[in-house]
Formats: structure tokens, sequence, C-alpha cells
């Protein structure tokens, strides 16, 4: 679990500088002479980019982004060195279950998309309910300050007097609905990674210098994909399962830069005009046969392959962040 974390890890700590806000972030990153890269935000996983020739400069677009990376409430931002950057694995939870009973105790394979990494964890999963509190008025006391009541000759204090205390109520919260963080009941699910470089990445983005480019939505949901339980076997981590991958759905969503304007105008931390006006759509087509449409209306591009047995993926650098 600890290499499957590795990724995230590193993009985390490259991304951490002085700037505590986007437009903060944006300014230093574009006068450096790197640039950014603007996505709809995940809601769930993550989507690991690799820089083609430097495997080791990379950017994950995850629902773990940090509020100086994000743009309103829909957008996050990744800061990011020049040059071409290929979409080599994404992450998630494929829901309650077990990730496959009774792994063959054989050589991993690698099919002909990739590779998939499988684990078993508890999840709680987050939910915000509203809740009607009542009025709370808080009573209290300060005690009196002590004064002199009678003065030696030379100004020492011979008696000591004490002034009446002041009791005090205040109102610590009004009657109201309050929006509340719950939790569901802990349950096992499945993580997945999905590796990717058998046949080339699933999608590519060129990147210059000093552009803010804003991306469209590109996303592989973990639960729609195509394997061989009877090929997999047990991974380098206790509990991981890893099995070949031969297929994949893509989905890609269109670019809304009147949405994104919106966005990025309100909220706590707008962007600043000047930042703003030099953020230009950029459209990212995924490789693979059009599939049709995700409920959400999503492109959906199917991107398979004949099985086919190869090395293993066992270097941390080539899985994503979860």
């Amino acid at each position: 679990m600890k290499k499957v974390m590795w990724s995230l890890h590193l993009v985390v700590l490259a991304l951490s500088g002085c700037a505590f806000t986007p437009s903060g972030k944006m300014e230093e990153a574009l006068k450096s002479g790197r640039a950014v890269v603007i996505s709809p935000g995940f809601t769930a996983g993550g989507a690991l980019w690799v820089r083609q020739g430097n495997p080791d400069q990379r950017f994950t677009l995850s629902i773990m982004a940090e509020a100086k990376t994000r743009i309103g409430t829909a957008y996050q931002m990744a800061v990011v060195e020049p040059g071409t950057y290929h979409l080599v694995g994404v992450s998630g939870y494929a829901g309650p279950g077990r990730a496959v009973p009774g792994a063959l105790p054989a050589p991993g394979a690698v099919g002909a998309v990739g590779q998939v990494i499988m684990l078993n964890r508890m999840y709680s999963e987050l939910y915000i309910e509203r809740v009607w509190k009542d009025r709370v008025v808080e009573r209290g006391m300060i005690p009196g300050a002590p004064y002199c009541a009678s003065a030696g000759r030379y100004g020492d204090c011979l008696v000591w007097g004490q002034n009446p205390p002041t009791y005090y109520e205040r109102i610590a919260q009004e009657a109201g609905w309050y929006e509340e963080k719950r939790y569901r009941p802990a349950v096992n699910v499945v993580d997945r990674v999905l590796a990717f470089g058998r046949r080339g990445p699933l999608a590519t983005l060129e990147v210059r210098a000093g552009e803010a480019l804003l991306i469209n939505t590109v996303r592989v949901p973990v639960q729609d994909i195509g394997y061989d339980p009877q090929r997999c076997a047990p991974g380098e981590e206790k509990e991981e399962v890893a099995c070949p991958l031969d297929r994949v759905v893509v989905e890609s969503g269109q670019i809304n830069m009147d949405f994104f304007l919106e966005q990025a105008s309100t909220g706590r931390a707008p962007l600043d005009p000047a930042l703003l006006a030099r953020v230009k759509a950029h459209p990212i087509e995924p490789v693979g046969r059009r599939a049709g449409r995700s409920a959400d209306g999503l492109t959906q591009y199917e991107y398979s392959g004949a099985p086919t047995v190869a090395r293993r993926l066992t270097s941390p650098r080539e899985r994503p962040a979860r």
C-alpha cells in the first residue's frame, strides 16, 4: 500500500510552496517558466500524468486536491514543467467485495492494456446530514477585580476590597438547521489501481512554458474494466492481487469555458483577472474506439486488445496515486 501512495506523496511535496491561494500559486508558476493545468475536479479516485522522457516529473488529479490548488468548487489546478505528458494510470474503488478470491501463485501478467492491482480496505463513506439544533445560551461569571480600600501613609495598601462579580449570557448557537458530517458504517471495499503502458498511454497532453490550460474531464471508471481472474497473482504488497488488464473505458467531457469563468471569478479565493485572461481551452481526446456515452453524458472510448503475457509493472513510479 505504501508503494501505491508513493506517487501522490511525491506530487503533493512537489506542489507545496509559499503561495497559499490559487492566484498566488498560478502567478508563481508562470513567472518561473512552468505551466498550469486546470481540470474539472475528481469526485473519486485519481489520475496520474507522467512527462515523456522524464518519469520523475508528474502530476496527479485527484479528490485530495489542496485548497491552494482548487478553483471555485468544481475545478483543480496542477503546476507542471513544460513537456509532453501521458495518462499512465488511474485509481479508485470498485465498491464492496473481495479483490479476487484465491489468486494463483504464478507470476503476475500484464495484459493488452496494462495491469490492475487490487486490494481490500475498510471504507466509511462521508455524507452530509441536515439536523435541527435548539438555541444554546452560554452563561458565565467574571470575578470582580480587587481594589485598595485603605492606603497607608507611604502608599502601601492596608485594606483590600473586591468588586462584585459580573454575570453575563451570550447566544452560542442560534436555533435552526445545520449541516453536519456523518459517516456510514465501515464496509470492506476493493481498491483498484490501473497501470497502462502496454500499447501506449490513454491520452496525451502537450504543455508549453507559461501556459495556463483548461482541459476537459478525462477519467477511467475502475469498475468497467476487462481482466482475466484466472491469470491473477499475489501482488508486491500484503493482500494485493495483480491481474492482466485487457480493456478499459475512458470517459471524456467537453470544456465549458463560461462555467469555468463563473467559478474562477467567485468564491472565497477568486482568480486574479489578469491571470484568468491567460487561461486557454485545450481539449484532450483519448485514444480508443468511440463507444457511446456515459449516464452523465460523457463520451466513452473503449481501449482494448488481445490478452498477452509480459513483464509485471513492478516499479511504484508506474502506479498512480489513490
